[in-house]
């Protein structure tokens, strides 16, 4: 199947200054098992021929010096279907995507760091 095609130029520029839940909770494989591609995904009922693309992601800001602590308790896709005459359909041509965001208080000395 190959490696999903990622759009990198964008990401790499996002992740600059954002964090991205599928590298913090994501699975190992997430660049190249196409399981996880979001657009054309294996499976999924619009999909007629081609590769799949990660294309939908969810960003967020964290940063040492932030008077908050962001950590990701889990990332997953939840494969949302539905059935008309018998027949089960993807919901959309992209699979959703979920994160559970945990945010605390930094402490003191995580704040000056």
């Amino acid at each position: 199947m190959g490696m999903p095609k990622l759009p990198d130029d964008a990401y790499h520029l996002l992740t600059e200054y954002l964090r991205s839940a599928i590298t913090e909770a994501g699975p190992e494989d997430w660049r190249t098992n196409q399981a996880w591609t979001t657009f054309n995904s294996p499976g999924n009922s619009h999909v007629e021929s081609g590769s799949g693309q990660l294309i939908d992601f969810i960003f967020f800001r964290s940063s040492s010096s932030s008077r908050f602590r962001v950590t990701v308790e889990e990332y997953s896709m939840p494969f949302y279907r539905w059935s008309e005459g018998g027949k089960t359909k993807s919901v959309s041509d992209h699979e959703a995507i979920k994160a559970t965001l945990r945010v605390e208080a930094a402490d003191e000395e995580e704040q000056q760091a």
